[in-house]
């Protein structure tokens, strides 16, 4: 009998673009090809990914003057100002709260959520967040195979898309529903988006924004029938 078979059934879908841009990362990290970063606009783009790092760079005291100047030019490669190789945005990503869960894991944190908060209301579908699931982790098992070092940026644009947010939200509303409120892990991957979220704010409304917004709103406050 198949454990999971509630179909994703009016679920928003990603973008095209969105979808190529993160497997591109993939495809990149797998071949160890160090070329520039797909020109993508909003926020998933290197732009974006740059200062997402560079607040949370701030808020762990780390100097980021040397992430300002490197990169003027929005058009630019991220990759080729070097900052893959600067130590404090390596260390910064090392400690990424997603690492802490294996891709069995966190696949089966997916289904979980599936079968329970995502059946009663399907913000996003079972077979995107298992697609990320993969994708994301199939990058973080190379840079630990290969060194994290040597694909930083790769890592840090996996780490940072807004699809991998949603993520992130999935194990952190699983954990806050199974110790009946305030987790440390659940909230160091709360604080792991932090900087996504403002620029969600910040910026026009769209489905993944409203999407992971929803999920924020889910893990501090569970809907009620499941709590």
């Amino acid at each position: 009998m198949d454990t999971h078979p509630s179909p994703d059934i009016d679920s928003p879908r990603r973008t095209e673009g969105s979808t190529s841009v993160i497997n591109s990362l993939r495809i990149q990290c797998a071949q160890g090809i160090d070329v520039e970063s797909p020109k993508f606009c909003g926020p998933s783009s290197s732009e974006y990914t740059l200062n997402v790092v560079s607040g949370n760079l701030k808020v762990k005291g780390v100097p980021v003057a040397i992430l300002a100047n490197s990169n003027s030019d929005p058009t630019t490669s991220f990759e080729s100002s070097n900052l893959g190789r600067h130590g404090p945005l390596t260390k910064m990503i090392s400690l990424d709260p997603l690492w802490d869960f294996t891709k069995d894991s966190a696949i089966s944190l997916v289904h979980d959520w599936r079968d329970s908060v995502g059946l009663l209301y399907p913000i996003v579908s079972r077979s995107d967040m298992l697609r990320t699931t993969d994708t994301v982790f199939e990058i973080m098992e190379s840079a630990q195979k290969d060194g994290l070092q040597s694909k930083t940026i790769v890592v840090a644009e996996a780490l940072f898309h807004d699809e991998t947010s949603q993520l992130k939200m999935v194990p952190a509303i699983g954990r806050t529903l199974a110790y009946g409120g305030r987790n440390e892990q659940a909230q160091k991957l709360y604080e792991s988006i932090s900087e996504v979220m403002e620029g969600v704010f910040l910026s026009p409304p769209d489905i993944r924004g409203t999407q992971l917004l929803t999920l924020v709103v889910w893990r501090a406050a569970p809907p009620s029938c499941l709590a």
